[in-house]
């Protein structure tokens, strides 16, 4: 009871730190001082650090909106800002908003290029996906990879969505062995007719503006980073630490039960997949800190707690 109170205790007094801090810090930016470039770097980096993300860019619009800056300059600081709404808030239109305004600051160049990449995301995720199309194709440097989005024999329109063969053999592709198998049982036909109903309901979805709430985007971005991480498990680790059949055969084996379909457990060939990104992540774990110390070569990592 008593360590309860103490957590509690030390819980607010810290809490009360960083409030206090922040107003300080607020107060000496609103009392007529000249806020420096850097000092407002400094102070957006603080509310940062301290998740306060939607104060942070609106220390960004206070600080474009009343400073004298070149082009140059503002571009960048439209940049950062639209970063935070995009990786921070989530709040898709915003981040795009910023980003458009980076492209009429500067014409060209990287950071031109770059912000119409980033369009193009906010509008994919925003499933804004013919004006996405749109604005890709409009990219010269990576239209010609693109280009081939609506190739191949049409078998269905939703509107002015055409869904081409190479669209269904590209969805077929992503699938795992398993998937694939059952996504095919009824036909290829059944398949195509399934794939057309799944994007009718998503085309509902979006009319309804389902998925635009900030608690989706959240989860939708979580459920991102935890697929570029089994990408990462199977394209990069799984050949550089070395993971060969018997490794296979001995994560499976101790976790077969987790691998079914139906209720059924699934051979390891049907669950291969799955089964590869489990053992990287088992070899990961015992390699843990070498990779930490490969991973701090590249990224400036600092952790605020002892490790037990």
């Amino acid at each position: 009871m008593i360590e309860k109170i103490f957590r509690q205790k030390t819980t607010l007094l810290i809490a009360s730190s960083v409030l206090l801090n922040v107003i300080l810090i607020t107060v000496f930016f609103s009392n007529g001082h000249t806020v420096s470039e850097d000092e407002m770097r400094e102070f957006t980096t603080i509310l940062r650090s301290k998740g306060l993300y939607r104060e942070a860019a609106a220390e960004y619009s206070k600080y474009l909106m009343n400073a004298r800056l070149s082009r140059g300059q503002r571009a960048n600081l439209h940049f950062i800002l639209a970063g935070v709404y995009k990786n921070e808030l989530f709040d898709y239109e915003k981040a795009m908003s910023s980003y458009l305004k980076v492209t009429q600051l500067v014409k060209k160049g990287e950071l031109c290029e770059e912000s119409r990449k980033q369009i193009i995301e906010c509008l994919d995720r925003l499933g804004r996906n013919t004006e996405a199309i749109s604005e890709l194709n409009e990219i010269a440097s990576i239209s010609s990879v693109h280009s081939g989005i609506f190739a191949g024999k049409p078998v269905a329109k939703i509107g002015e969505k055409i869904i081409t063969e190479q669209e269904i053999d590209r969805s077929l592709d992503e699938l795992s062995q398993t998937e694939r198998a059952s996504a095919l049982s009824g036909g290829r036909a059944a398949y195509i007719e399934q794939y057309v109903f799944d994007e009718l309901l998503f085309r509902h979805a979006q009319r309804l503006e389902i998925g635009r709430d900030q608690d989706f985007l959240r989860k939708f971005e979580k459920d991102r980073k935890r697929r570029m991480r089994e990408e990462l498990f199977l394209k990069v680790f799984y050949d550089k630490y070395n993971v060969d059949s018997e490794d296979l055969k001995r994560y499976y084996s101790s976790h077969r039960q987790h691998f079914t379909a139906g209720g059924v457990i699934l051979s390891m060939e049907e669950a291969l997949e799955q089964v590869k990104i489990g053992a990287v992540r088992e070899k990961i774990l015992l390699k843990r800190e070498e990779i930490l110390k490969e991973f701090l070569q590249d990224f400036d990592i600092k952790m605020y707690f002892e490790a037990k």
